[in-house]
């Protein structure tokens, strides 16, 4: 397996090594810059004395030796022996410093040598000068070394400096780095829709907001699933119970052998019938909520008041062995709706007005395309706690909010009260 390393190492090696290699060089560069400029000076001086000995040998018609110190000849061999020695042949280029480093064991020798050719005046002249500790002044020899020294100071304090400003960098870039990581470790699902924490770069911060959407995405997803797992087992259980009851029923009527052509089979088999076709129906449309697309169910003309008062009939087991009332006032009217919405959130509402009621009444008016449903205890002090609806409320909620009609509650110690407006195309 491949030995990895953290990203704050890497970069943080990267750029030291980096640092570093270019302070070495300025280094050198430097001090080649400062030798370059000793040459420069000494080859200025040989060339000044080089004058000098044309102007003087032209006036005096002779040629010293020497001249402020520089061995000067006319031709090649009559510079001193260390020279003809250390340059195996004259120079060539006209103008142009030769240097030679000797630090041999030969004391005689030892040093930096330099020799310079010169025309004028159609004539040749050849220049040299030895430089050594014992020909260079205390004072020179002192500049030099303090230069020098200065160069080594500054190359530390600058490979210092590089470092502690490229510490104080990587803790300000490491530390928003970390607490990135931190807070993506602990993000769940109440951290989740807190508010951003600032990560003091842009870059961090567009990374975090793309990191929490795309896990509130994801939590949305499974919030979905969850909501469509609890409204599937909520809604399921009717259709359930009314099949399970009428199979016993169908079972006791077998023993008994009464005819086939027994009206109460009929009536068993339909309610069997519309029972599992419900559950087909619910199934698709709770499947649908728990999609995110904008596809919409399918609308069919409708009778609001048969519906209600179909609803009305299968659930009014609920009020076995109660002393409730049932006020139920419809008048005729056609609508398009989705068929198996409007049974939902009806049969919700209907079926958590008669479970929440034990001794009271229950008014359900129905008016045009209104629909207003209360339960009212006459002890509001029995199962006052009872009242309202859960589960089934909140999928009342959820599809009346994705058709577009209008829902409304109103809850007291001793009545709660819903009202439901059913929108069509025509409407909105």
């Amino acid at each position: 397996m491949k030995r990895q390393i953290q990203l704050k190492w890497f970069i943080t090696l990267v750029l030291l090594s980096l640092g570093i290699v270019l302070i070495i060089g300025y280094s050198f560069l430097s001090a080649n810059y400062f030798i370059l400029g000793m040459d420069n000076m000494i080859a200025s001086n040989m060339e000044q004395a080089a004058n000098k000995y044309f102007s003087r040998a032209t006036t005096q018609n002779k040629h010293p030796k020497k001249y402020d110190g520089y061995p000067v000849s006319q031709h090649w061999l009559g510079q001193p022996e260390n020279i003809l020695k250390l340059f195996n042949e004259a120079p060539e280029e006209n103008g142009t410093l030769y240097k030679v480093e000797n630090a041999n064991n030969q004391k005689a020798i030892k040093g930096i040598y330099f020799v310079m050719k010169f025309n004028s005046r159609n004539q040749t002249l050849y220049i040299s000068h030895h430089l050594s500790k014992a020909t260079v002044s205390n004072m020179v020899h002192q500049n030099l070394i303090r230069s020098l020294d200065n160069l080594v100071i500054i190359s530390i304090l600058s490979m210092v400096s590089f470092s502690i400003i490229f510490w104080f960098i990587m803790r300000r870039v490491s530390r928003p780095v970390s607490a990135l990581g931190k807070w993506t470790q602990n993000l769940n699902t109440e951290t989740l829709t807190e508010p951003l924490p600032d990560f003091s770069y842009t870059e961090l911060n567009d990374m975090a907001r793309l990191i929490q959407n795309s896990l509130s995405s994801v939590q949305q997803s499974l919030n979905r699933e969850q909501r469509f797992l609890h409204y599937t087992s909520h809604e399921l259980r009717t259709p359930i119970s009314i099949i399970r009851s009428n199979i016993d029923l169908m079972h006791k009527l077998q023993k008994n052998v009464l005819s086939i052509d027994d009206p109460r089979q009929k009536q068993i088999f339909d309610r069997i019938d519309r029972a599992s076709m419900n559950m087909k129906h619910l199934t698709e449309t709770l499947l649908w909520l728990s999609r995110d697309d904008n596809e919409e169910l399918p609308q069919q003309t409708i009778q609001l008041d048969e519906l209600i008062q179909q609803i009305t009939r299968d659930t009014e087991y609920l009020l076995k062995d109660k002393a409730v009332k049932i006020e139920l006032k419809t008048e005729p009217c056609s609508l398009s709706l989705p068929k198996v919405a409007a049974r939902i959130v009806l049969g919700n509402l209907i079926r958590n007005a008669f479970q929440h009621t034990y001794n009271g009444t229950v008014q359900i008016h129905q008016q045009g395309n209104r629909v207003d449903i209360n339960n009212i205890q006459n002890d509001s002090t029995q199962h006052n706690e009872d009242l309202g609806f859960g589960l089934g409320l909140q999928l009342t909620v959820q599809l009346a909010e994705r058709l577009n009609w209008v829902y409304s509650n109103d809850t007291r110690s001793d009545h709660y009260g819903t009202t439901v407006i059913f929108c069509t195309h025509d409407d909105a």
